[in-house]
C-alpha cells in the first residue's frame, strides 16, 4: 500500500477484495454493468484509493453507465488528478521516440520497455528512470517521446 497526499492506494490485490466486497454489498449490479471482468476492472483502478475507485464505480452506476476499458482510464486519469489536488495533470503527447535524433542506445532500450509494458509484464520494469543531464539537453523532450511510444499519458508534477 502506498500514500498519496494522505490518500491510502491500495495495490492491486488489495483493489481486487475491494472491488468484490463493493459488488457483494453496495453495488450487486456492477458486474453486469461491465464489459470487463472484476478483476480487470480492479486492475485498472489500481493506483486510485479506495474513496476514488468507489467514486468511480458510484458515477458509472449512478449515471446507468456500462463499464468499459476505455472508460476506466478516463475515469482514473479524471479521480488521480483530483486526487492530486492541483499537483498533477495528464499531457497527451503528440511525440514518439522516432523524433529523437541521436541516442539510439537509450531509443532501444526505452522501445523494449515500451514492449514489455504493452504486453503486461510488468515485473520486467524498472521501477523508474533517472534521467540526468544539464539545462537544456533535452530530458523532458524525451519523456515526451516516450510517453508519445506508449500511446499513452504521462503525469507531470506541478509545483
Amino acid at each position: 500500500m502506498t500514500v498519496m497526499e494522505g490518500l491510502e492506494t491500495p495495490d492491486e490485490d488489495e483493489m481486487v477484495a475491494y472491488i468484490r466486497t463493493l459488488a457483494a454489498a453496495q453495488f450487486p449490479e456492477l458486474e453486469a454493468r461491465s464489459d470487463v471482468p472484476l478483476d480487470t476492472v480492479a486492475r485498472r483502478l489500481t493506483g486510485l484509493s479506495r474513496v476514488g475507485a468507489r467514486t468511480a464505480i458510484a458515477l458509472a452506476m449512478g449515471n446507468d453507465r456500462r463499464i468499459t476499458s476505455t472508460w476506466l482510464g478516463s475515469i482514473k486519469k479524471d479521480l488521480i488528478e483530483r486526487e492530486g489536488q492541483g499537483l498533477l495533470d495528464f499531457v497527451e503527447s503528440p511525440f514518439t521516440l522516432d523524433n529523437v535524433a541521436g541516442l539510439e542506445p537509450v531509443k532501444t532500450w526505452l522501445r523494449e520497455d515500451t514492449s514489455l509494458l504493452k504486453r503486461g509484464a510488468l515485473r520486467s520494469l524498472p521501477m523508474g528512470y533517472l534521467i540526468a543531464g544539464p539545462v537544456g539537453s533535452a530530458k523532458t523532450f524525451l519523456v515526451n517521446c516516450f510517453t508519445g511510444e506508449l500511446g499513452r499519458s504521462r503525469s507531470s508534477g506541478q509545483g
